[in-house]
């Protein structure tokens, strides 16, 4: 909610994302910020087991709007549409990455519908709980693939001006926010085992964020040597499956 506000501050008085990110990258998009708000409003109203009734409507409501717009997007992607929704808050003024001023990315959309789902249904039973942790951790997954493309400078689409990228800060918000979402109920569906005293429970607590960290770190690294010129692409292929093979045999 903190980046969504600090966006649209920076939206109303013309500043530069408040100067929190660095020169030159992605800003995001004002019906990004808003639905981040939403979100998080959402998430808020509902964290309770057993919210108030206008607790409840609220959250849902706040919750549906973001899964609403996320679709109306995706939508005009799809069909080459333009319903009005882009610009309706504040002009996109400036240099932008895609042919379509104030049109957040199609994989952001994707993970607000998902995430908009995933908070509406994170207050059902337990069989919609398991839904809606997959559901989040599918949202983590694009995140990812977003994030990990723009530390290795990957072109993800092939026309870059045909759709907006992924805003740095966005993708970090996503990531906080689908955490918190899995955390939020980790007494029920997939977050359970995870708390569980079993060798699967221990193993996920205790390797889960290195096997994480580890591939990535390594990945950049031989990136780098290999921008350097210090060998060639099919050596630092097999220099990053030999390291990954070793640092996990390690961890094991």
């Amino acid at each position: 909610m903190v980046i969504g506000f600090a966006v649209l501050m920076s939206w109303g008085f013309g500043l530069d994302t408040l100067g929190i990110m660095p020169t030159g990258t992605v800003s995001m998009k004002a019906n990004t910020a808003c639905c981040f708000i939403a979100l998080g409003l959402a998430s808020l109203l509902l964290e309770n087991e057993a919210p108030s009734l206008w607790r409840k409507y609220l959250g849902i409501g706040c919750a549906s709007l973001v899964l609403i717009v996320g679709c109306l997007i995706l939508i005009q992607y799809a069909f080459g549409l333009s319903l009005g929704i882009d610009e309706l808050l504040f002009l996109d003024r400036g240099p932008t990455a895609s042919i379509h001023p104030g049109r957040m990315a199609p994989n952001t959309a994707f993970n607000f519908v998902l995430l908009g789902l995933a908070a509406i249904l994170l207050r059902c039973p337990p069989r919609a709980i398991v839904v809606a942790q997959s559901l989040t951790l599918l949202t983590l997954i694009t995140t990812g693939v977003a994030f990990i493309g723009s530390l290795f400078h990957a072109q993800i689409f092939v026309v870059p001006r045909s759709f907006a990228l992924m805003a740095l800060h966005t993708m970090l918000a996503f990531i906080a926010l689908g955490v918190a979402m899995l955390f939020s109920r980790a007494e029920a569906g997939i977050m359970k085992v995870v708390q569980t005293p079993s060798p699967g429970g221990f193993i996920a607590r205790r390797l889960l964020t290195a096997t994480i960290m580890f591939p990535l770190v390594l990945g950049y690294l031989t990136l780098a040597g290999q921008k350097q010129g210090f060998y060639d692409p099919a050596f630092a292929t097999s220099l990053l499956v030999s390291l990954n093979i070793i640092a996990l045999g390690v961890l094991i």
